[in-house]
């Protein structure tokens, strides 16, 4: 490696093990890693700061933001106060069926938007229902972010990662991704859902303290403003069914998140300051910095070293190299942001193809992709957005989600769910050649 590499590797590893250790709060070690970055891209001419504000994924924050103001909205109501007694009620206090309640709710929803907006949505109605119940909500929140990652792998537009893919190899459908990749997510489903019953078979036995209480709970009286809660239902209405016709619309879900929120101030005269004080803007500021500073290992040429460095043990073995890029892939996304490198991999793979002469074989290499980098943001924290969101929430509660608490639940559910994929893709492999 040349110094280039060496220096945004070595910030790179620091920044991500200050986040670990959890010593220093994420967002000023996000901060820091992107001022150490851009000062050292700048000192040795690899990284400059007009690249690195490239690097920021406004569309990202920006539908992060409006969702965030909605849900604010929404959250002064009681609207979720009353969807969480609702659910409380049909589970009858279990938490093993409210798992399994919220967990398939997450993953269906998951499958047609943003797992990012999935997330935002159903994660303040899961702490009202712990709140209720009295019950740790820990379970609840690292079973609803990895179900949100592993319903987005399911279908073209569930994961950013997916939409890249799709946009960039011709032929390649939304049936085709549905068909192609719903089996491994319905088994990593299985997995994760598995995987939190074990881990967490202590809180999961618990009978909840209040369930006697419950029933005289009546879900309409904790609705403090029906009219605002009802005009905001149907603004959530129109913002996801514009989030399915973005694409043909050619408009962007973030300015559609955006324009959502100004309906939603216009329509319920919310006060701007109470909404705003409910949006999370460490997260935003975290990922800003998370964004610059994976930008600069992006612009060092060290993604495309790695990205080069996996395809090309396999040559011309193509299963051999399918499992390379799903293990690889996994591995990666679990600590890269899975947005560059899906960016980094996609030339390297093309260029094999035209290695081989015949771009159709590399068919299969691109469905592994996706399983890889879908699946692997569940090992860590910071491996995918929907877990920082989770992981924000629990702080607020009485039993906050440490590193310690995710990695083993959330390594445990990548690591399996790939080594389950990786057999299940291989008994596939003839239909995995396929579009």
């Amino acid at each position: 490696m040349d110094t280039n590499t060496i220096a945004a590797v070595a910030i790179f590893i620091a920044t991500f093990a200050l986040i670990l250790s959890e010593k220093i709060d994420r967002m000023v070690v996000s901060l820091g890693g992107a001022v150490a970055m851009i000062t050292a891209g700048t000192m040795l001419g690899f990284y400059s700061y007009k690249e690195a504000l490239a690097m920021i994924e406004l569309d990202t924050l920006t539908l992060l933001f409006g969702m965030m103001a909605l849900v604010g909205m929404l959250e002064r109501t009681g609207a979720f106060q009353y969807v969480a007694i609702k659910l409380a009620h049909m589970s009858k206090g279990k938490p093993i069926t409210l798992l399994l309640m919220l967990g398939a709710t997450t993953s269906v929803l998951s499958m047609f938007l943003d797992n990012v907006t999935t997330v935002v949505l159903i994660i303040p109605v899961t702490m009202s229902i712990t709140s209720i119940l009295r019950i740790s909500p820990t379970p609840f929140l690292i079973g609803e972010a990895t179900m949100s990652n592993i319903g987005g792998l399911a279908t073209l537009v569930g994961d950013p990662p997916n939409l890249i893919i799709g946009s960039t190899v011709e032929g390649l459908s939304f049936m085709g991704f549905f068909m192609h990749l719903l089996p491994f997510a319905a088994l990593a489903w299985l997995i994760a859902f598995g995987c939190i019953l074990v881990v967490f078979r202590k809180e999961m036995s618990k009978t909840p303290k209040d369930t006697n209480e419950l029933k005289y709970m009546r879900p309409a009286d904790s609705l403090k403003d029906k009219r605002s809660a009802v005009r905001l239902f149907w603004i959530f209405a129109a913002v996801i069914t514009l989030f399915f016709l973005s694409e043909s619309m050619g408009i962007r879900p973030a300015v559609i998140a955006i324009g959502g929120a100004c309906a939603g101030f216009v329509l319920t005269r919310a006060k701007v300051d109470d909404v705003l004080s409910k949006v999370e803007f460490n997260i935003l500021i975290f990922f800003s910095g998370l964004f610059v500073t994976v930008g600069g290992l992006e612009h060092c040429g060290f993604l495309r070293t790695l990205s080069g460095f996996i395809t090309g043990m396999a040559h011309e073995n193509m299963p051999l190299c399918a499992m390379i890029t799903i293990w690889s892939s996994g591995l990666a996304s679990a600590i890269i942001d899975n947005i560059p490198f899906t960016i980094a991999m996609i030339p390297v793979i093309q260029s094999l193809g035209e290695t081989l002469g015949n771009a159709d074989l590399l068919t299969p290499l691109w469905w592994a992709l996706a399983i890889g980098v879908g699946l692997g943001g569940n090992g860590t924290i910071i491996g995918a957005t929907a877990n920082v969101i989770a992981v924000r929430h629990s702080e607020k509660s009485e039993t906050p989600i440490t590193t310690k608490i995710w990695m083993k639940s959330g390594l445990s559910i990548t690591l399996l769910s790939m080594l389950a994929s990786s057999v299940l893709f291989m008994c596939m492999y003839e239909f995995m050649r396929t579009k």
